[in-house]
């Protein structure tokens, strides 16, 4: 599958000995992307969601994407199998955009711009 290349936000992670990369882009998709051969890069799975920025985080034997909306909201899915994300859930801000964001033991900062973090 095409990757798409113009990756605003991007997250990087090792999983099972195999380097995987998240993009976020404003206007389409959230690809997941094997890039393990650089020369290579295949797309491992799509979350069906746009993102100003994304985290990634493997906790307990899962991983979770979280992405920051130009709403507020932040979408959260388990992307373990990256053929098959599941959306777990989604928060909203007072702000008009989560622009940035870090997770930590399943706790969430979010820069909510205008509303701060």
């Amino acid at each position: 599958m095409p990757v798409n290349r113009q990756w605003p936000g991007l997250d990087v992670r090792t999983r099972h000995g195999r380097l995987a990369a998240s993009s976020a882009s404003a206007d389409s998709p959230v690809e997941i992307v094997d890039v393990t051969d650089p020369a290579n890069l295949q797309q491992a799975g799509l979350i069906p969601v746009e993102a100003h920025t994304l985290f990634t985080e493997t906790r307990n034997g899962s991983t979770y994407a979280y992405m920051g909306n130009d709403d507020g909201s932040t979408p959260v899915f388990d992307i373990t199998n990256p053929a098959l994300p599941v959306r777990l859930g989604r928060y909203t801000t007072n702000g008009a955009l989560v622009h940035d964001l870090s997770v930590s033991n399943g706790i969430a900062y979010l820069n909510a711009w205008d509303a701060g973090l």
